[in-house]
């Protein structure tokens, strides 16, 4: 239970992407580590939400209020955390209020994971950097095309309980080319705006790849970079275990919707490439296949 007499204070990192990326796995993933702390919501979304519009802000709060009471059920906890539920449901939204959601012991980190915040503007990551200048930011990435296919299925089928099929082609195509979808799979937008406002030293950068294939290791790159033990006796056991996964909901890419994506991304897949090498070559080279099929074909 939180104790509300531990001291309040602003969070000392930041995981802000990118959707569909890995954040739930590494949300769980953290919370098992006992020196780190973060709060019983994963997404509090407040830098992202405040110039929005109430009704928007009214949908994330009462999916927060669903969540909470949930999770309350499943883990035969209720009221586990009361006193911070008080003061995130009922408080007053400024940054007073935000930093009073942080409340880790005194040999604790603390954090919020909020892949939202990956397509904040200049000013809204300035505004965070006056806050705590200091902040450390975690950036996990994922191949453009997998993660904006992986997003369509999330919004347009699985929260609406539909299969892909039943999604017309042009309702999936919009959902591919529109503007949330396209920031969210910017990386390189996204690590510019970043790093123009925070040094290179406070920002990592993992890879989605590596939840699959190398966990222990990114978990335990994420450890030290947030200056936790990345012992042995501090690794999760079942770091193999997906997290808010697509479920029954998953597809593969269909030919179809492949290239057009492939030729939406190829200039930053390039970019990346040139960056990063590795999985994002990889990532490259799965485009270019694409393309080059389809150029072969004389389409």
């Amino acid at each position: 239970m939180n104790n509300p007499k531990q001291p309040r204070k602003l969070p000392d990192f930041l995981c802000i992407g990118a959707q569909r990326s890995g954040t739930s796995w590494l949300y769980e993933n953290l919370r098992a580590h006992p020196h780190a702390w973060l709060p019983p919501i994963k997404e509090i979304q407040y830098f992202n939400s405040l110039d929005k519009p109430l009704r928007r802000k009214l949908n994330v709060y009462f999916r927060h209020l669903r969540g909470r009471i949930l999770d309350d059920f499943h883990e035969k906890r209720p009221l586990a955390n009361l006193s911070w539920d008080i003061r995130y449901f009922l408080g007053r939204r400024s940054d007073d209020w935000y930093k009073g959601l942080f409340r880790p012991a005194a040999n604790q980190v603390a954090g919020e994971i909020s892949p939202d915040y990956a397509a904040l503007e200049l000013d809204e990551i300035e505004h965070i950097h006056k806050l705590n200048p200091k902040l450390k930011i975690i950036y996990l990435m994922r191949d453009p095309i997998e993660r904006s296919w992986s997003g369509a299925t999330k919004d347009l089928a699985r929260q609406r309980r539909r299969h892909l099929e039943a999604v017309p082609d042009d309702e999936l195509l919009k959902k591919l080319s529109g503007p949330g979808t396209m920031a969210r799979s910017n990386h390189i937008l996204v690590l510019e705006k970043w790093s123009s406002i925070f040094g290179s030293g406070q920002i990592f950068i993992g890879f989605f790849d590596d939840v699959e294939k190398k966990p222990e290791e990114l978990v335990g790159n994420i450890y030290r970079f947030l200056g936790l033990s990345n012992s042995a006796d501090y690794i999760p056991a079942n770091l193999d275990k997906k997290v808010n996964a697509a479920g029954e909901y998953k597809s593969p890419i269909p030919m179809r919707f492949q290239v057009p994506l492939a030729i939406q991304q190829i200039e930053q897949l390039r970019a990346l490439s040139k960056k990063f090498g590795g999985h994002a070559t990889q990532w490259l080279k799965r485009a270019q296949e694409v393309l080059d099929q389809v150029n072969s074909k004389g389409v």
